[in-house]
């Protein structure tokens, strides 16, 4: 069966690429042929995105300081990204028009990473177009916040009516969908945790071996009191930071920094840490696909109408792993014993199982019906 892929795999986020490889080498290990479609470029629709013109003036500022100082290091860093995906998989361009590659398929697949959240709404994450006639299902999609927002319900409906199977990445999602929708849908883990950790080792290949006396940290936000609070564990335990700076605040923080990391060497700084301190999803879960001690800052407030932490909160859920998460703003980690993963991992294998039976039993469906 020929799958197409529709996700996020451009943008230089180590989550957004690896979550898009994970898709593809379990379909393959299932005996399919995926291929990642090419989106066209579109344009973001500015209503949804609410920021504040001194934070886009600071943001900008910044932006220009570090391309400035480090950006002799993004050509290199570029390229890894993108061999880290054209490489090693095949990714269709769009022939003659979206919909006629996307009738090339047996099946579609929108796949995981923030494709369907409401602040970026687009057609072309949802492949809803009238011209489209092969099945669709959705494995691990995120909304990425708690609630879709009145004006779009209505759109959403009348999109993800057409699918032959939906599920998304979060419980927080599932309850969301069917509540506006009234449609049955499941939640599954994202693509990462349907390879093992003995898999991901394997992938990290030809990348140099490291001593575990480090703290890999990785923070998406640029909050000073996180960084205050590392820089305190970091002290605590006479440990070396090593950083992948992605903020302006991260590139200037004291620490080992990794400026032109691609993807498989972000999974071996965290397969080789003694810790991990990061506000991101993706390092928690490989930190805990990996086995690794780690803390997860909120990025945000819980009371951000906008806030994104709601996956990681589910994630931390099922994991059994509520006690790694330090809340927004606060200056000093809150250390608790460390992570017994013979526990996670019974508490995760019953999930990843159901994650792969909605995949196997979805494409199945479809290859009957067909």
């Amino acid at each position: 069966m020929k799958i197409g892929v529709i996700t996020w795999f451009h943008y230089e986020n180590y989550g957004t690429i690896l979550q898009a490889a994970a898709l593809q080498e379990y379909l393959k290990s299932i005996k399919t042929e995926p291929a990642l479609i090419e989106i066209p470029f579109y344009q973001i629709d500015s209503r949804q995105i609410r920021v504040n013109f001194s934070e886009r003036v600071k943001s900008h500022i910044s932006n220009k300081i570090v391309s400035k100082r480090f950006g002799k290091y993004f050509a290199a860093k570029s390229k890894k990204f993108h061999d880290a995906i054209y490489a090693k998989y095949n990714v269709m361009p769009i022939e003659d028009t979206f919909s006629k590659t996307c009738n090339m398929f047996d099946l579609l697949i929108c796949g995981s990473d923030q494709i369907w959240s409401p602040y970026w709404y687009n057609d072309f994450y949802f492949a809803n177009f009238p011209d489209i006639t092969v099945p669709k299902i959705s494995y691990a999609p995120s909304i990425g916040v708690k609630e879709i927002p009145p004006y779009l319900q209505g759109t959403y409906y009348s999109t993800l009516k057409h699918f032959n199977k939906l599920s998304v990445r979060e419980e927080s999602a599932r309850k969301e969908i069917e509540r506006i929708t009234s449609l049955s849908c499941q939640t599954v883990l994202d693509p990462v945790f349907l390879l093992d950790r003995n898999k991901w080792l394997e992938v990290i290949e030809n990348v140099q071996d490291l001593k575990p006396d480090y703290i890999f940290c990785y923070m998406l936000g640029d909050n000073e009191n996180h960084w205050k609070a590392i820089h305190e564990f970091a002290s605590k335990y006479n440990m070396k930071l090593v950083i992948i700076p992605m903020k302006s605040v991260s590139y200037l923080e004291k620490g080992e920094h990794c400026y032109d990391a691609g993807p498989y060497e972000f999974l071996n700084l965290i397969a080789n840490a003694r810790y991990v301190l990061t506000d991101s999803f993706h390092a928690s879960a490989f930190s805990i696909i990996l086995q690794k001690q780690f803390y997860v800052f909120e990025r945000t407030a819980k009371t951000d109408a906008h806030s994104q932490n709601s996956r990681i909160y589910n994630l931390l859920e099922i994991s059994g792993l509520n006690d790694r998460i330090q809340e927004f703003n606060h200056k000093r980690i809150q250390e608790t014993e460390d992570i017994d993963y013979q526990k996670v991992n019974l508490r995760m294998g019953p999930f990843i199982q159901k994650s792969k039976k909605y995949l196997k039993d979805a494409i199945k469906d479809v290859s009957v019906r067909k």
